[in-house]
């Protein structure tokens, strides 16, 4: 992490931390590898997906002067795009949503979004997803608003009992026994959140992947200065749709379902931020920037690009395209300068998601000199 600045003003690193980031990167190696013991490894998390589309990333037009930093310099500015949606759970072969004695358990969803061929000064210029090609951007979104793990420490803990426990998280909630208040005060917030993304209570369980909002849960640099959170809100959701829980892969289903129904519309999302600056925020860093259980509440999403689906010239569902949506390599540190992660999940992240995309050993040749979507 030597080559990467930090920004004082919006990042507060804690004592060790650096530590904990190799140690957590060294348990998810390991836990790869006892996972999937000899088999082809997937990805840590987000194995299983739903179908990956093309798609459309437009910049807003107008926009603001204040909102032209990064991706978005450009009012107007239309890039090609991939997406992939996704299951969280570290089982690709968990069904979507279990389907229990008491009711539906539900799990958090992604939509990851890589922008091609985006111009700007690269973030990192050393990791698997540049030295194959254009730089493109990519923005990782989850379907609840925060991540249920707050920070460096949790996460190692977290690792640390998945490994010992062949991925069962439930010892991570001893914590709540924890004497240092501070330790068990995660654990509680950790164990709510969990409980309302099983219980779709973030928002209701979508039928399709098209039909919920996703959120970058965590903040983001948005040019010198200033930070960001960011979502995707689709602007038509289907809600009057019913989800089959008794499919297990209803949400692929789901996709293929609403991409036909769309009769030759594209499905659009708003791609909406929330902006700070480092004077909002010097005062409370641990909470806003450090502890990714928190979001922003009190500030209004802006409106600064467009993502539109549009008919795909190819089925979701075709071996071609599973290969190519298990290909996709996907990092938050994967873009501009302008956009780098901030606070401690996210400087996880970087090596995390380095360490998954080498173990898996991706080809190479796509995404990063993929031709052109169509559609």
């Amino acid at each position: 992490m030597t080559d990467l600045p930090v920004t004082p003003a919006l990042e507060e690193i804690p004592d060790g931390e650096p530590d904990r980031i190799e140690a957590t990167v060294d348990l998810t190696l390991r836990r790869l590898l006892a996972r999937y013991d000899g088999r082809a490894i997937r990805r840590g998390v987000h194995p299983k997906d739903h179908g990956c589309v093309t798609a459309t990333f437009t910049v807003a037009d107008p926009l603001p002067e204040t909102l032209r930093v990064g991706v978005f310099t450009t009012p107007g500015q239309v890039f090609d795009a991939f997406i992939r949606f996704s299951n969280a759970d570290v089982d690709p072969e968990k069904a979507d949503s279990a389907v229990e004695d008491d009711g539906v358990a539900h799990g958090s969803r992604g939509m990851a979004v890589k922008v091609l061929g985006v111009t700007g000064e690269p973030l990192v210029t050393s990791n698997l997803t540049t030295k194959y090609g254009p730089l493109n951007q990519d923005f990782l979104m989850v379907n609840q608003p925060v991540f249920a793990f707050a920070n460096v420490e949790d996460y190692e803990a977290l690792s640390q009992i998945l490994l010992d426990h062949a991925d069962d998280p439930s010892g991570f909630f001893a914590r709540l026994g924890d004497p240092d208040p501070a330790i068990s005060g995660r654990a509680r917030v950790t164990g709510a959140i969990v409980k309302r993304i099983a219980a779709a209570a973030f928002q209701p369980a979508p039928a399709s992947p098209l039909d919920n909002s996703y959120f970058g849960a965590a903040p983001f640099l948005f040019g010198e200065g200033r930070a960001m959170r960011f979502r995707a809100r689709p602007v038509a959701p289907d809600a009057d749709a019913a989800a089959d829980f008794a499919d297990p892969g209803y949400l692929r289903a789901g996709l293929r379902r609403r991409l036909s129904a769309a009769a030759g519309q594209d499905i659009v999302f708003e791609f909406q931020v929330q902006v700070r600056d480092a004077a909002s925020l010097s005062t409370a860093l641990p909470d806003l920037i450090e502890n990714a259980c928190n979001d922003w509440p009190d500030i209004p999403f802006e409106t600064v690009a467009r993502i539109a689906i549009p008919p795909q010239d190819a089925d979701p569902d075709t071996p071609e395209r599973r290969a190519l949506c298990e290909n996709l390599i996907f990092s938050p540190w994967n873009g501009l300068a302008a956009h780098r992660p901030l606070g401690g999940i996210n400087r996880l992240r970087r090596l995390v998601y380095e360490i998954s995309a080498r173990i898996r050993k991706p080809s190479g040749t796509c995404p990063f000199s993929a031709p052109t979507p169509t559609g």
